[in-house]
This record gives C-alpha cells, sequence and structure tokens, in this order.
C-alpha cells in the first residue's frame, strides 16, 4: 500500500467506528484478508510484478526479459529495478537506496540481488524453499536521536504496569515518533536509559518505535529509573510477583481495568470486526460502555446520536457485535479477564472442564490437574470464580447468549510440533504473545508461563524476563530470537 493511499485510508477510516491500520503493511494485509471482496477492491493497493510462474513457449532466457515481457505486457514493473555486471555495483547500490528509500511511496526494508541468468538460476535450484540464486539485503533499523521528556506508567487490564516514553518528536524512517515502548524496570535499567537524556530511537522491524539505549554521557542531574511504588490510578501499593519481569496493581476495583478490559475483549479476545480501541474509548467517554453485557445491549439507535455514524455504520457495528457471541467458549474465557490466564491456558481450562459450570465448582486441586496451571494459577482462578459480582458477569453474559459449552474449537490441535513445548518472554516485533502462542498451539505444540525441564525451547523477544533467562540457562534449555520463532512456524 503506498503511503499515499495509506493515509488516505485512515482519513477515511477516522470518520467511522472503526480502528485506524497502524502501518501500511498491516494496511495491506488487512485489505486482503478481507470476507467482502469490495471492500478489498475500495482499498488504494498496488502492484509491482516481479516474475512469470508456470509458462510454455515464451523463450525468456533471463530476468531481465522477464521484466521486459511483463512490462510491455501492460503490468506495473518497478522502474528501479537494475542489472548490474559486478558485485561491487551492488554493495554501491544497496548503499544508495539506504539512504534514498525515503524519497520512495511505500515502505521498504532492503533490496534483492537475484541472478539475471534463468538457466543458472535452475542449476543453482533451493534449499529448504530457499533460492541459491537471489538473495535479500536487509538494511539495519532506521535511527535517530532526540530527548526522552519523561518515563509514564500505563494500567493493563490485569493490573501490569507497563513504562513507555514521552520523546521529542523526531522523524524516523519518514514517521514523526513521539512515543516509544520501555517494556519493563528490568530492560530499563539494563540500558540505562534515563529522563532528561538524549537517547537513540528506533523503529523495530522499521515498525514499531523503541528506545534503544542512552547518548552517552547523562544529562546533568538524571537518575536511574525505578517504578512507582504505588498504582497511579488508585494509589494501591505494587507489587512485583516472583519470578515476573511487571509490576502489578493488586486492585481488582482499580479503574484501568475496566476500559482495558473491554479493548482486550473486543479486540484479542472476541476479534469483532470493525469494532476496536477507538470505538470502546468513544463509548466509555459518553459512559454508554462499563462492561462486556453493556456492548450487547448497544442499539444502532444509541449509535446514532453520537457524531460520524450513519445508518449503515451503526448497524454494521451492533451487527458485527451480535456475531461475536458465536466465539467458542475459550474466547469467552480468554475476555473474561482472569489473572494470568491467556488463550491457550483458557483453552485448557475449556477443554479440561468442558462448560462453565463444572469450571466454577472446581476445586484448587482439580484446577491444578489442566495443562499448564500451577498451584499459584489454579488459586487464582478458584478465587476469580468464588467471587459473587464474577459468577454474577458469566451468568449475565450467559444470558445474552454467549458460550459458555466447550466444542471442537476448543480441542488442542495435532500438528508437527506435537509433544513439544515453549516459553515466551520478552516483547516480539511480528507478533503479540497471544498471535504467537496461538500460533505454535495450530502445530500441536503447548505454551507454557515456566521454564522447566520438559521446555524445549524458551522464545526470547526484546526485554525479556531475567527470571526465565536464567532458568533456561541453568536447565540447558534452548533459546530462539523471533527469527528462529519464524523459522519454527515455517
Amino acid at each position: 500500500m503506498p503511503l499515499s493511499g495509506f493515509r488516505e485510508l485512515n482519513e477515511r477510516l477516522a470518520g467511522t467506528s472503526q480502528k485506524l491500520a497502524p502501518n501500511p503493511r498491516n494496511a495491506a494485509a488487512g485489505s486482503l484478508r478481507q470476507k467482502d471482496s469490495q471492500i478489498t477492491a475500495s482499498r488504494p493497493l498496488a502492484m509491482w510484478a516481479y516474475g512469470v510462474g508456470a509458462s510454455e513457449g515464451l523463450g525468456l532466457e533471463s530476468h531481465w526479459e522477464t521484466l521486459e515481457w511483463l512490462r510491455e505486457r501492460g503490468f506495473r514493473t518497478n522502474p528501479y529495478v537494475e542489472r548490474l555486471e559486478s558485485i561491487e555495483e551492488v554493495a554501491r547500490r544497496a548503499a544508495e537506496w539506504e539512504q534514498r528509500r525515503i524519497e520512495l511511496d511505500y515502505e521498504i526494508d532492503g533490496i534483492v540481488i537475484k541472478v539475471d541468468s534463468l538457466d543458472q538460476e535452475r542449476r543453482l535450484g533451493a534449499l529448504h524453499d530457499r533460492p541459491r540464486w537471489a538473495r535479500a539485503y536487509k538494511w539495519a533499523p532506521m535511527t535517530a536521536q532526540t530527548k526522552l521528556v519523561a518515563i509514564h506508567i500505563r494500567v493493563g487490564r490485569t493490573g501490569a504496569l507497563n513504562p513507555w516514553a514521552q520523546l521529542e518528536p523526531v522523524e524516523v524512517g519518514g514517521v514523526t515518533v513521539s512515543t516509544a515502548t520501555l517494556h519493563n524496570e528490568e530492560d530499563i535499567n539494563r540500558k540505562d536509559i534515563r529522563e532528561g537524556d538524549r537517547v537513540i530511537v528506533q523503529r523495530a522491524g522499521d515498525v514499531i518505535p523503541q528506545v534503544v539505549g542512552p547518548v552517552l554521557p547523562h544529562a546533568k542531574g538524571t537518575k536511574p529509573f525505578r517504578m512507582p511504588t504505588h498504582c497511579p490510578l488508585c494509589g494501591t501499593e505494587v507489587v512485583k510477583p516472583e519470578g515476573e519481569a511487571m509490576h502489578r496493581c493488586p486492585n481488582r476495583a482499580c479503574p484501568s481495568r475496566g476500559l482495558e478490559t473491554l479493548i482486550h475483549w473486543v479486540q484479542a479476545a472476541m476479534d469483532i470486526e470493525g469494532v476496536g480501541e477507538q470505538f470502546v474509548r468513544r463509548l466509555w467517554a459518553v459512559e454508554l460502555l462499563r462492561s462486556m453485557p453493556d456492548l450487547y445491549r448497544l442499539t444502532a439507535e444509541q449509535l446514532l446520536e453520537l457524531d460520524g455514524y450513519g445508518e449503515i455504520s451503526a448497524r454494521n457495528a451492533v451487527d458485527a457485535i451480535a456475531r461475536s457471541k458465536q466465539q467458542p467458549f475459550s474466547r469467552v474465557l480468554f475476555g473474561l479477564n482472569i489473572p494470568r490466564i491467556g488463550w491457550v491456558l483458557a483453552r485448557n481450562l475449556a477443554a479440561h472442564f468442558g462448560d462453565v459450570d463444572r469450571l466454577q465448582e472446581a476445586t484448587q486441586e482439580e484446577i491444578q490437574e489442566v495443562e499448564g496451571i500451577g498451584p499459584d494459577r489454579a488459586e487464582g482462578i478458584a478465587e476469580w470464580f468464588s467471587d459473587e459480582q464474577n459468577r454474577a458477569l458469566v451468568a449475565e453474559l450467559r444470558a445474552l447468549g454467549l458460550r459458555f459449552e466447550a466444542g471442537d474449537e476448543d480441542r488442542p490441535q495435532e500438528g508437527r510440533l506435537t509433544g513439544s513445548q515453549y516459553v515466551i518472554t520478552g516483547t516480539l516485533e511480528s507478533f503479540t504473545r497471544e498471535q504467537a502462542k496461538e500460533a505454535l498451539e495450530a502445530l500441536g505444540a503447548r505454551v507454557s508461563d515456566n521454564v522447566s525441564k520438559k521446555t524445549t525451547a524458551l522464545i526470547q523477544g526484546e526485554g525479556p524476563g531475567a527470571s526465565k533467562v536464567k532458568k533456561a540457562a541453568a536447565a540447558g534449555v534452548q533459546v530462539l530470537d523471533e527469527d528462529g520463532l519464524k523459522k519454527l512456524l515455517g
């Protein structure tokens, strides 16, 4: 998706209930995944043709001839493709395009170098589906320097205190960046990042802004970062559970929980099409939403009273919410915000107990029999279901038509990773934690939160939990980075 088309698309989406696309790559992928082909057709997508598949009688002898053949027949081919005579010329062009890429109306993270002769391509062949006749040359993420104005704390739906950086706005790779992720206190102090410092900022994977580290020496008078001792929203004393990297607010009534839980419900758990974070924040602000059941009582007439909603967009939102009632029991469990229960463990609970009645009446010992759930989690689940307010929430959602009995979608899948077990720590660039878990589970793997002798590998992203890394080293567990995860998933 061209950058100009991306900006045009977001301007269009801003006038609807749909969330804005975070970057052109996601926008292009999301446009192609639409079930309604008319929506795809309305998106500003573009294409470069680079090759020809199965063919007979064309008589083409080189890649260059192939591009000319395509161009003559009306296909769009990239005007910057060049045929070079030496690897030295290739190296010079690679260096030039690293500087010139911001001139383009689309994002790139490198160039591809190919052998021109089709006969040589055939003779060189491929290894594990990777061509020996082509190489992708990727540049380091684009970086910039700016001032770290302040470190703020956002309290998430589970009470986790998530630090983030407020930056003096700076352009990184053609995009203005004013905020960046900071992961957790351990990662901030490992990098020795301080308020008031000049820092190096990069867009990880050319998408997610993050602070790499300070420009030394530190600015005069700066001090190492310390996590607040009390929740910035409700004032409750913060706790840091043993073995975890995150600090947490233990107050279940903390104001952050309601809003963040609703955002989690519509985005991660129920995946409601066209209903995202902006929709929830807007309805929260006008007090139309305060709980999950409120979502299922919304009417098109209520939405029509808000600016930006017409009859079609209001009806589409209400219909999408109604369709989410068909999501499986495990998704509903995942959305309930039970402490330390992600989608994988929610599915294990759904498959083990079969329905919410058995789960609600289960003892801590019975819950502990579920794969991946230890004593601490079992105690937390039992406590959650013994709370009268939580039981009332389950009853209310059930009466509204949501599914609380397990189906085939809640059963673990079999695949080439069946029998293996993985632990994920830190922040991944190309996946959310839940997406990585789902991808591994889809291949039959089990995903646990704790490293043990049964762990096949630890998948480590940016800002990993120190205790998990130490346990993996002590147990001799293999450690995979994000590229290793991608290779594992194929």
